[in-house]
């Protein structure tokens, strides 16, 4: 059985109510939440969540604007007239800061929810804010089903505050309130066994989380599976954690089957050790092979020259493939302050290199043969040549952006950029100097998931740090000099970026996580 996580606890177990007379059970915050709602934002602890996001004000207050974000935060406290962040303060307004707390956007309007430790101190304090805040001059009390109503009015915007058990709920819109006094457990998302088997996948310690309902229209307007859609961010030890997660259903989790094996890891150290920013895809990329026939310009001339898309290349292809990119050893960033540059010129700015293997070396050899014939037909041309001994085809389109291509045994390489398939040919040999992933990035490129990505942020910054000045040219190089400078002092405080995709036969997760020094 799997292990309940704390949210899974907080969002639907018996919260104590603090009334030990009252035979009736305390409501689960679960149950007060709609089942038609666009999507919810739960805190597990307002005070945890009020000094992460200190946390956080705190370290991106080195980065510039950075400490807009704290401003706001002591903005709000001012606002309310109460530290949030400390366990005291909610105290002191009848709010129990060790329990949950919830933001609910409806189709017509937003509620909060928030756990009562003192009903008396909260009314006088959401009393207070009415007035103070929007400007209320008459509070009006009535008895409803399922709780209590007090209408704030007479101000700008109405208030509205509903007291249901041990749980307040606070909106502008009276009627939301009253829907939620009365709301069934049926209606609730407390009997929604996706929204469980969710929060069963998204783990613990985290300081807020987000949840878009399977029926929510927000899903309407994207790709996405008709399932629940988590996200969950923490903030702790200087590490800004964000994990993204849908439960899938059997047949969703056998579509998506071929995009879940976690492989391409060994061909990992094959990527130069100058690369900076590095991708592991695991699953098959004949799955992808429509989307490809469509983003690809020269999809219609490789249909010209006999060459099918997925049978004859996507299909002969190992699942795994590994993609890096390092600033290019001879990048000249006065060409593009002076305008003598396309801009879109990658080559100029970075080397690319790319490594997968085949199944069929005979099949593979007659694609890249057609690949070839199917380049003029673009409006390309191929140079055929040869490097340390290894036959290589260099493809060059109309704006004279160079992609070579090279079959050693059963693995192809790709590369791009001044020097970068002579070095690639060397590592394939074993002669030159590998990829090593930290141990920041194993996880990602090394581990078992499916997918991963890291840019390392220290190895960019020493590769930017390398650029000679000669390559800035004269006096109008000194401005984008300026840019780069501004570039690189906030980049020292930020480490690793990761991020990895893992599908399961029943969930979706995506984390990407960084460190900000």
């Amino acid at each position: 059985m799997l292990r309940r996580s704390a949210f899974l606890v907080a969002l639907f177990e018996v919260a104590s109510c603090g009334r030990c007379g009252e035979k009736k059970p305390p409501e689960t915050l679960g149950a007060l939440l709609p089942s038609t709602a666009r999507a919810v934002v739960v805190v597990p602890s307002l005070a945890r969540a009020f000094l992460a996001a200190r946390g956080l004000a705190s370290a991106l207050a080195r980065f510039p604007g950075g400490d807009a974000v704290g401003q706001k935060l002591d903005a709000a406290a001012a606002s309310l007239g109460f530290d949030p962040g400390s366990a005291g303060a909610l105290s002191a307004v009848g709010i129990a800061a060790d329990r949950p707390a919830a933001l609910v956007a409806e189709r017509d309007g937003v509620s909060l929810l928030l756990p009562v430790a003192d009903r008396g101190r909260l009314v006088q304090a959401i009393a207070r804010l009415a007035v103070d805040r929007a400007g209320a001059g008459h509070a009006e009390e009535r008895r409803v089903p399922g709780g209590e109503l007090r209408l704030f009015t007479g101000g700008r915007a109405p208030v509205a505050l509903g007291l249901r058990g041990d749980w307040a709920l606070l909106s502008e819109d009276p009627d939301l309130v009253r829907r939620g006094l009365t709301r069934d457990r049926k209606a609730s998302l407390a009997g929604d066994e996706r929204v469980q088997a969710g929060l069963h996948r998204l783990g613990v310690a985290w300081d807020a989380w987000a949840l878009v309902p399977a029926g929510s229209d927000l899903l309407d307007r994207t790709l996405l599976p008709k399932q629940p859609w988590f996200a969950a961010t923490s903030f702790s030890r200087r590490r800004l954690l964000l994990r993204v997660l849908s439960p899938l259903t059997v047949g969703e989790g056998a579509g998506l089957a071929a995009f879940s094996l976690p492989a391409g890891q060994d061909l990992v150290p094959l990527l130069s050790p100058d690369d900076v920013l590095v991708f592991r895809i695991g699953g098959e990329l004949s799955g992808l092979a429509g989307m490809l026939a469509e983003a690809l310009p020269i999809a219609p001339a490789l249909a010209a020259a006999g060459l099918d898309l997925r049978r004859d290349l996507l299909f002969n292809l190992r699942p795994g493939i590994t993609l890096g990119a390092g600033i290019a050893p001879g990048i000249q960033l006065s060409a593009i302050s002076s305008g003598g540059s396309d801009p879109e010129d990658a080559a100029s700015l970075m080397t690319i290199d790319a490594f997968v293997r085949v199944r069929e070396v005979a099949k593979a050899k007659a694609a890249l043969q057609r690949l070839c014939a199917a380049a003029p037909l673009a409006g390309g041309r191929v140079v055929l040549g040869a490097i340390a001994g290894h036959p290589v085809a260099t493809f060059e389109d109309e704006k004279q952006r160079r992609m070579s291509v090279a079959l050693v045994g059963d693995t192809l390489a790709f590369a791009e950029g001044e020097g970068a398939m002579a070095a690639a040919l060397a590592r394939i040999d074993g002669k030159g100097a590998r990829y090593q992933a930290s141990r920041l990035l194993e996880r990602a490129l090394l581990g078992h998931v499916s997918d991963g990505a890291a840019l390392d942020t220290d190895a960019l910054r020493a590769a930017v740090e390398r650029i000679p000045e000669a390559a800035y040219g004269g006096l109008e190089g000194l401005t984008l000099r300026a840019i780069v400078g501004s570039f690189l002092a906030p980049l020292a405080h930020v480490g690793p970026l990761v991020v990895t995709a893992d599908i399961s036969a029943d969930a979706a997760v995506a984390d990407a996580e960084v460190e900000l020094r």
